[in-house]
């Protein structure tokens, strides 16, 4: 079952905590967290324009498994 409302409050967050840089003082270490925020950030908006629908997109069902066994 597919929420958008709730999707798009997960993408809020994840962007939010893109701005707020994880605490990281050092370059290198900001430059790490954003990569891994931004990543975050595009599986949300891809989750998001799929209305939900994932069993087409090969990366994103890859990254739920992943999350799933961690």
């Amino acid at each position: 079952m597919f929420d958008l409302e709730t999707a798009q409050r997960c993408l809020n967050i994840a962007k939010g905590c893109h701005d707020y840089g994880g605490g990281y003082r050092e370059k290198a270490e900001q430059d790490i967290y954003h990569h891994g925020i931004q990543t975050a950030i595009n599986c949300l908006e891809k989750f998001v324009k799929l209305n939900g629908d994932i069993e087409t997109n090969w990366q994103l069902r890859a990254v739920e498994n992943i999350g799933k066994n961690t």
